[in-house]
């Protein structure tokens, strides 16, 4: 059976300050860093190289020979929502959207809307 699932965002996004920024890569994994060092997103890769370098650098950080930093690549955005939908739908039934939606007085009401 395939089923069939949305959710749509509406609102901005506003990127975070170097501050901010700057706290989230403190709280970040080891390994996250390390991929924030080795991998440009969307770029094919080798795995066996890609292996490699992520140990190299893996026993560096150990062996205190690197403390990984932030990279000049790391960003990071808030996102504001004025709209949230999540739809569902299935073969042979009636698609279900539900939608929350934040009022000028900031409150959310929540409604099924037409899909």
């Amino acid at each position: 059976m395939i089923l069939y699932y949305k959710v749509r965002l509406i609102g901005k996004a506003v990127e975070l300050s170097p501050n901010q920024i700057s706290n989230l890569w403190s709280q970040e994994p080891i390994f996250a860093k390390i991929r924030s060092r080795i991998s440009e997103c969307g770029k094919p890769l080798d795995f066996a190289d890609h292996k490699n370098d992520h140990d190299k650098l893996l026993t560096e950080y150990e062996n205190g020979q690197d403390s990984l930093p932030q990279t000049e690549t790391y960003t990071a955005f808030k996102i504001i929502p004025r709209i949230w939908d999540f739809y569902k739908s299935e073969p042979n039934c009636v698609a279900d959207r539900v939608q929350y939606r934040k009022s000028e007085d900031e409150k959310w009401s929540i409604m099924h809307v037409a899909s």
